[in-house]
C-alpha cells in the first residue's frame, strides 16, 4: 500500500469517527434507552410501573417491580 493510501485511509477513519460522535451527540435517545429517573435508585432495575388512581401521595410516581421502591422520576428522591 502506497504512503498516499495509508494518509488516506487514516483522514477517512478520522472523518467517520467523528461524523459518528457528532450524530450520537446531536440525535435524541431513542425510547428504550435509560432516561434519567426510570432506572430504580434502590437496586438499578429497569422495570418500573407508574402508580396511579390511588388519590394518594403516591399518584405519579414510579414503583420498581423488583424491590417495590417508590420515587418521583423528576426529582431523583427515594422514598417507601
Amino acid at each position: 500500500m502506497s504512503g498516499l493510501g495509508v494518509v488516506t485511509l487514516l483522514v477517512l477513519l478520522v472523518l467517520g469517527g467523528g461524523i459518528g460522535i457528532v450524530l450520537a451527540v446531536w440525535r435524541p435517545s431513542p425510547r428504550w434507552a435509560n432516561r434519567k429517573g426510570l432506572r430504580c435508585p434502590g437496586c438499578g432495575g429497569g422495570r418500573t410501573r407508574t402508580l396511579s388512581g390511588r388519590g394518594d401521595r403516591l399518584d405519579g410516581m414510579l414503583e420498581c417491580r423488583a424491590c417495590a421502591r417508590a420515587w418521583r422520576p423528576e426529582d431523583h428522591t427515594a422514598g417507601r
